[in-house]
């Protein structure tokens, strides 16, 4: 077998750029729970959060999130407030945009993708079932209503801001097609 060659199209990721985020906190913090935990704190839209949604985020077992959040809490740079027996971790996103010379509002958005994309394959797949071209209109929207109650909660997790849904009947249709455009226009960043 021959030796290995570079092709040299591979190039230094540009650390400033938003989506190499966590390349940047990686070489600040090292790589690890610490550098994931910080990156989740930072770009989430929720004042506090416990360990287990960081975990769910960081890509680290429950325990090792939890040591790093201790540590970056004893380091003064993470917040613990417990309320009703459970510990909720928060970040002064202002220190840290000015530590890394962002300017306001400088930080990059949490995208839960794993839930989006799930939520997502499910929506496509009813999407593509033919039996639901033979459905009168009242009975798809009521199947779409059962199916958004069923990738809402992931739909939520993930950012995508949820419509009331509050029509009935066969009208609800249009509070699902709604629904669906959001989810879409959240993988495209346009929400």
């Amino acid at each position: 077998m021959p030796p290995t060659v570079r092709s040299g199209k591979s190039q230094v990721p540009n650390l400033q750029a938003p989506i190499n985020f966590a390349f940047r906190l990686r070489q600040l913090l090292g790589i690890g729970a610490r550098a994931e935990a910080a990156r989740f704190l930072l770009t989430v839209h929720a004042s506090s959060v416990t360990a287990q949604v960081v975990t769910e985020s960081a890509g680290f077992a429950k325990r090792n999130v939890h040591d790093a959040l201790a540590a970056l809490h004893w380091a003064g740079v993470v917040d613990v407030v417990t309320v009703a027996n459970e510990q909720r971790y928060r970040i002064d996103r202002e220190r840290w945009e000015t530590l890394l010379g962002l300017t306001a509002d400088g930080l990059p958005t949490e995208r839960s993708w794993p839930q989006l994309l799930h939520a997502l394959r499910v929506l496509v797949r009813w999407l593509g079932d033919e039996q639901h071209d033979r459905l009168s209109p009242y009975m798809l929207a009521s199947e779409a209503r059962t199916l958004a109650e069923e990738i809402t909660p992931e739909l939520r997790y993930a950012g995508v801001r949820i419509p009331p849904g509050g029509r009935l009947g066969a009208e609800y249709w249009h509070d699902f097609v709604s629904l669906v455009e959001l989810a879409v226009a959240a993988v495209a960043g346009l929400e």
